[in-house]
């Protein structure tokens, strides 16, 4: 029947009062020369988003345990599909930053920042993330799914103190080979991002909804990685009682792995007198450590609680170049 039809078709609806979001940034830094050519900088950083635009499904269930009677348009038109639309949501952030840094000098230039931070918003992804929870709109805010509340990063660049260019065998055929070598290298080290926990939302019976587990309390993180090996401790969750929201908030309970990593760079510069030439190799993930995504947390998966998963690059990669300046 058409009108059936017409009722089972998702759509799509753009309010005609629809508007660019904003975002207001404020920072408030200090700054100190300190000695052994090192300058250091604390600084508070923080914005917040103005009607940040969010999906959301208007006709899924607003009454938990309605099932689709709860459906908004289900009572007048016996609708049961989506029918997703547009809202202005709110962001926020806030954080510490540190910067320590040494100008080059006799060869060596150092930087290093570090970020203690907090970010919250009301769906998961960078924008136009959908409301998972329109029965509840204020189960959805929680930490940015890209939340990390520590990043560190520290890079250098060390001229060798030899050859033409150091302070040291300056002439002579050993100080062309032994000279003008630099190396360098960039370490970060930031903690993980939250789990998105979730569980059947049968028992919930508001369609359209994201529900959550129940949680007896913060799991222990094993940190083990493998096969049949859990990452943290899936005892702890259980599904919430029927027409129950469970008690895990949106991104709330617990981060998964911390990403550590260190490039560095290898460079040697052969000179002919005014111009020079330069034969590099460059080592992306020296340690060759692998990068771990998030365990799984959909409770009854049969992967839930295990890392499944790997990020970015994992294995050592090695790349040599060269180029001539004239």
């Amino acid at each position: 029947m058409p009108g059936q039809a017409f009722n089972e078709q998702g759509f799509f609806s753009v309010p005609t009062d629809l508007r660019e979001g904003r975002l207001h940034s404020w920072n408030v830094a200090y700054q100190r020369q300190l000695p052994g050519a090192f300058t250091g900088e604390v600084a508070y950083v923080g914005n917040r988003g103005q009607d940040i635009i969010a999906r959301i499904d208007l006709n899924a269930g607003y009454t938990v345990g309605a099932d689709n009677a709860g459906r908004p348009l289900f009572a007048q038109f016996g609708r049961s599909a989506s029918t997703t639309t547009t809202v202005p949501v709110k962001s926020t952030y806030h954080s510490m930053q540190v910067k320590v840094d040494r100008r080059l000098r006799n060869g060596l230039l150092v930087t290093n920042s570090y970020t203690l931070g907090r970010g919250y918003n009301y769906f998961n992804g960078d924008s136009n993330g959908s409301i998972s929870t329109p029965a509840d709109f204020e189960r959805s805010w929680g930490r940015t799914s890209f939340d990390s509340t520590h990043n560190y990063t520290s890079s250098f660049v060390y001229l060798l103190p030899w050859g033409p260019q150091g302070r040291w065998m300056r002439e002579g055929l050993l100080a062309r080979v032994l000279g003008d070598w630099q190396i360098s290298g960039i370490f970060s080290a930031t903690s993980g991002t939250p789990i998105e926990f979730t569980a059947s939302a049968a028992g919930l019976r508001a369609p359209g909804n994201t529900q959550t587990p129940n949680a007896t309390g913060k799991p222990e993180v094993f940190g083990d990685i493998g096969s049949n090996a859990l990452w943290f401790d899936t005892s702890v969750f259980s599904a919430p009682a029927p027409g129950e929201w469970g008690n895990v908030r949106r991104n709330g309970l617990l981060t998964g792995p911390a990403y550590i990593n260190l490039d560095g760079s290898l460079v040697k510069v052969i000179r002919f007198g005014s111009r020079h030439a330069e034969v590099r190799v460059d080592f992306f993930n020296m340690p060759n450590t692998p990068h771990y995504s998030n365990p799984n947390g959909s409770l009854g998966n049969g992967n839930f609680g295990r890392v499944t998963g790997i990020i970015g690059q994992t294995e050592r990669l090695i790349r040599f170049g060269g180029r001539f300046m004239f």
